[in-house]
Formats: C-alpha cells, sequence, structure tokens
C-alpha cells in the first residue's frame, strides 16, 4: 500500500524492516478474453505480501533481537544477520583526530564481545527487575541501582 511505501521511503538509512506476517497471493489470470490475453500463460506468477512491518535500529536488534554469536569482529543474530564492528577513530580533547592502530581487528572484536555481554547482561537484568516485583526493599534498591548502570549504558549506546 502507500502507507508502507511512504514509510520505506521515509525510514533513515541505518534501519531494518522486521515483518510479522508474510502472505502470499498466487494471482489470477486476465478475465479478458482476447486473442492476446489467451495467448499468455494460464499459470500466475505468485507475489509476496508483508504485513505489520516495523523498522527498527541495528542496536534494537542487536539489544534484543535473537541469540548472538561472535565471528572475528562480526555479531551474527540468529544465524543469519551479521553486523560488521569497526573501530572508529575518534577525537581527543585537543579536537585532533587520533588514528587507528594497525591490526586493528583484535580489537574490533573485543567491541564485539562487549556488546555480546551487554546483551546477556541486559537479558539478566530485565529478568531480575521482573521477577523481583516481591522481594524486600533493601535487595530493590541494589538491584534498581544495578539496572540504572545497565540501562544507562543502553542509552549511551542508543545516543
Amino acid at each position: 500500500s502507500s502507507f508502507q511505501k511512504d514509510r520505506v521511503r521515509n525510514a533513515k538509512k541505518d534501519v531494518y524492516a522486521v515483518f510479522l506476517s508474510k502472505h502470499q497471493n498466487v494471482g489470477s489470470t486476465s478475465g479478458t478474453n482476447t486473442p492476446s490475453a489467451s495467448k499468455k500463460s494460464t499459470a500466475a506468477t505468485p507475489f509476496s505480501f508483508l504485513s505489520e512491518v516495523n523498522f527498527v535500529s541495528r542496536f534494537s536488534l542487536l539489544l534484543f533481537g535473537g541469540d548472538i554469536v561472535v565471528r572475528d569482529n562480526c555479531l551474527v543474530v540468529d544465524g543469519w544477520l551479521k553486523f560488521k564492528v569497526t573501530v572508529r577513530e575518534t577525537d581527543d580533547s585537543n579536537g585532533e583526530t587520533k588514528k587507528k592502530k594497525k591490526g586493528g581487528g583484535g580489537s574490533s572484536e573485543a567491541y564485539a564481545i562487549l556488546i555480546r555481554e551487554l546483551r546477556k547482561e541486559l537479558d539478566i537484568v530485565m529478568l531480575e527487575y521482573i521477577v523481583s516485583n516481591g522481594i524486600e526493599k533493601e535487595r530493590r534498591v541494589v538491584l534498581d541501582g544495578r539496572c540504572k548502570r545497565v540501562i544507562d549504558v543502553v542509552k549511551h549506546l542508543l545516543a
């Protein structure tokens, strides 16, 4: 529909479309009885339609998607969606750009491992927070502090 076409056109560059359902329509042949229509093949080409599409960022997929595996300097979600992790050049306090060290593949892999571990910690914290609804106040304060620290890291990553 034009609504979906507008959503795709207006989506940011770094966005992935996630669909919840997929429909396949076999199609139909032309209903006219013209000679040119009778020459056409009677087998219609199937068309696939996506509905219930949401657009999400790569970090949403990494933090809330499926299982994550680290392969070299890449994160692979659910065994097929691959995200390459690279180390960007950073600015120091003087406004000068620091150069990357040669052979930075190891540090890229370290960042990939850090993202995977953040995901594990986020899963644990969310589960503990949901389950801890009836715990005593002192333990809840400790858990709230831990949750806040993990969520602050996620906010910083998404900012």
